[in-house]
């Protein structure tokens, strides 16, 4: 049987998540859920390739001896290309979501971490040949990925997504030095960027002065742009309820959210939006044949659809054209024309959405 090449693999660690809330929620803890921003990344692209080209979604899922049932059922719902690995001399990776009263969000680990190795995805005959792979680490550990992966694929896409850690102005020279000219996609969030760029975070007001908030984005932007030599790259901000800011040669541009800031009663939870948005626009910036517009929209209706509720979004193991492409009870095509009509985008499809007979 012939084994498809991947379109996009997360390496990003696989991690279950307990939730804590406050008493005053008067709300019981939910355990046991899938997290990571390496799964929330896989399930973005997942949303955006489609249910014929889920095979091709791929990441590495560690388990330990106490590995739940349900998360392994959640997980094969996807139908993605995902690497199990079972060691049963430890527990899985676990962390703990911990809120306040004001729903601020603290996080620890509470088993040991087990972390994807560049030699994970280099000795694995399938990973290795990935179109793109998503890197969610520190600065040295992306250049480390890049050099390995390098070695067995020179074609590779890479969407470098910084942790918060590396978001300071101290490393944006390491940044320059080590990262930048080798990376297709840098995605930092607005004040993740800020940070690295030395700079107070701007304050976005998308109606009153949209055409200075966009200068001073683009102004930011420029500040990683300008040291990102590989052909075709760019750099997307994401901006949370105001959408996101794309800068490269083929487009630059504000696009609003799928869930803006007067739509908060869709809006759950928003952990995991921005890992999500990455793993959606990569998939639709191959899938377009790289144009940053349609990609920057994949993004915000893969984020758009991951923040609707805790956790993972729902799909709906269903039958016929609908089979696998309908996520909390939304197809993504009808969530794209809902998306272009409210904002009058013309020109705009994800043709390879469609059942090939339709094509």
């Amino acid at each position: 049987m012939t084994v498809s090449t991947p379109l996009f693999t997360s390496l990003g660690m696989f991690i279950i998540d307990d939730n804590q809330y406050p008493i005053e929620w008067d709300r019981e803890d939910d355990l046991n859920v899938i997290g990571g921003g390496g799964s929330y990344a896989i399930v973005g692209a997942r949303i955006i390739a489609g249910f014929s080209r889920a095979p091709q979604i791929c990441g590495i899922i560690d388990k330990g001896y106490d590995f739940p049932l349900s998360v392994e059922q959640e997980l094969q719902s996807w139908k993605c290309g995902l690497v199990y690995r079972t060691d049963e001399t430890r527990r899985t990776t676990r962390g703990v979501n911990v809120y306040d009263k004001q729903e601020t969000r603290g996080f620890y680990y509470k088993t040991d971490k087990k972390r994807i190795e560049p030699e994970d995805v280099v000795d694995d005959q399938r990973l290795c040949r990935s179109k793109s792979y998503h890197l969610l680490c520190s600065v040295e550990r992306c250049r480390n990925f890049i050099d390995d992966i390098g070695q067995v694929n020179r074609e590779a896409v890479y969407i470098y997504e910084p942790i918060p850690d590396v978001c300071i102005p101290e490393n944006i020279e390491l940044l320059k030095e080590l990262v930048l000219g080798l990376i297709d996609v840098f995605s930092p969030n607005l004040k993740e960027a800020c940070l690295l760029a030395g700079i107070e975070e701007i304050s976005l007001d998308m109606n009153n002065d949209i055409n200075e908030s966009i200068t001073a984005l683009e102004s930011l932007a420029s500040t990683f742009t300008s040291h990102m030599t590989k052909e075709g790259s760019g750099v997307v901000i994401r901006c949370g309820a105001h959408g996101c800011y794309v800068s490269s040669s083929n487009w630059k541009g504000m696009l609003p959210a799928y869930h803006d800031a007067q739509d908060t009663q869709a809006v759950v939870d928003v952990t995991g939006g921005g890992n999500a948005y990455c793993g959606g626009f990569v998939v639709g910036l191959l899938m377009s044949g790289y144009d940053w517009k349609i990609a920057g929209i994949c993004g915000n209706l893969a984020s758009g659809c991951v923040i609707e509720q805790l956790g993972m979004p729902l799909v709906d193991a269903g039958v016929g054209n609908n089979n696998g492409d309908v996520w909390n009870k939304i197809h993504v095509l009808k969530r794209f024309q809902n998306y272009v009509t409210k904002h009058a985008i013309n020109n705009a499809q994800l043709s390879w959405m469609y059942p090939e007979e339709e094509q």
